[in-house]
């Protein structure tokens, strides 16, 4: 019975042991992890050119996800400093949402915000996966069909840039509209 107890006593200990070992922190200089830094604000991006853009100092032509990055950086700094212009942003929210309804991949509740400036729309939401193929393939072509198309163009927007599976979930998306007519004067 001694026995028993001694190789009890042993496995409890040595447990106990690993335990303390993988809790306690390792004695080298903290990398920095966890911690805010506070920087200077840096300056605002330059525009885009238009057109066929290029790789600065290489004459090399962007590939169409690099450019669609610089592009979604491009529209969500501008969302993020422009004004609302209420009028054109609250017709051109319900056009977006009305070519967003129809697509039955969509969250429609909590998960689809959209917000208009003035020559900027951000639209953020989430997908459904297919149930079918278990993946978000058929979500990512419905929303790419049915937010290039005409529909938004006659309402005076076009898409500018789209992100699927953004970093912090794989069913999410952002999506930026540009103001197809001249901004008002003010």
């Amino acid at each position: 019975m001694t026995k028993i107890w001694a190789w009890g006593a042993a496995i409890v200990l040595a447990g106990i042991l690993a335990l303390a070992w993988f809790a306690l922190p390792e004695d080298h200089v903290a990398t920095g992890n966890g911690q805010i830094m506070i920087a200077d604000a840096a300056p605002p991006p330059a525009p885009a050119a238009a057109g066929n853009a290029m790789i600065a100092d290489t004459g090399k032509p962007l590939d169409a996800a690099q450019r669609n990055a610089e592009l979604a950086l491009e529209s969500g700094n501008l969302f993020a400093t422009e004004k609302r212009d209420p009028a054109w942003a609250s017709r051109s929210e319900a056009a977006i949402r009305g070519v967003l309804r129809h697509i039955d991949y969509i969250d429609q509740g909590d998960l689809l915000w959209i917000d208009c400036k003035t020559t900027v729309c951000q639209v953020k939401g989430a997908g459904k996966e297919d149930e079918a193929t278990g993946t978000m393939a058929p979500v990512w072509d419905a929303l790419e069909r049915a937010t290039a198309g005409d529909t938004l163009r006659g309402q005076g927007l076009t898409r500018s840039d789209t992100t699927y599976e953004t970093p912090r979930s794989r069913e999410a998306f952002i999506i930026h509209y540009r103001r197809l007519e001249a901004a008002p004067a003010r």
